[in-house]
């Protein structure tokens, strides 16, 4: 059972971060406000997402397993962010209500939004894993080539 799902059965503080795979101890709490109650729906395509990068992305890669924190109240241009210094094992912490209003605003699927945000971050975790300089442009390439043709963009080569 996940962090979030704990807190959101006993209605109270989310339980504490846990990443016992991470090379590092880092926890979201000491950044961002972690949304300790999502939307369960939000949730779950995001959490789908994951297992999709984490089972299919990740190991072609040679990275290890990623995490995802909920957040809110970051603002609206923080859609996620990949927390710098995490790699090989990234953390990304993604404002799920943010990519909604997003969605909703240039009526774009709520899944592809989600899909490309967190894939675009997973872009940021392989420039600082490579040691590469932190690149827009590739980042979003990696995102939209993935969301197209279910392949990798090697940006990195």
């Amino acid at each position: 059972m996940n962090w979030y799902k704990i807190a959101q059965e006993f209605n109270d503080e989310p339980a504490p971060w846990e990443f016992p795979e991470a090379e590092h101890d880092y926890d979201p709490n000491w950044d961002y406000e972690v949304d300790d109650v999502p939307d369960t729906q939000l949730v779950s395509i995001a959490e789908n997402i994951m297992t999709e990068i984490n089972e299919q992305m990740i190991p072609e890669i040679g990275m290890g397993k990623a995490k995802a924190a909920y957040i809110k109240n970051a603002g609206e241009e923080t859609l996620a962010r990949y927390v710098f210094g995490t790699a090989p094992y990234p953390v990304f912490v993604i404002n799920l209500e943010a990519i909604r209003e997003g969605a909703e605003k240039y009526g774009v699927d709520i899944g592809v939004g989600i899909e490309t945000t967190l894939t675009h971050e997973l872009g940021h975790a392989i420039q600082d894993w490579m040691g590469m300089e932190m690149g827009e442009d590739e980042a979003e390439e990696f995102a939209r080539h993935w969301h197209d043709f279910r392949q990798m963009y090697n940006f990195w080569d």
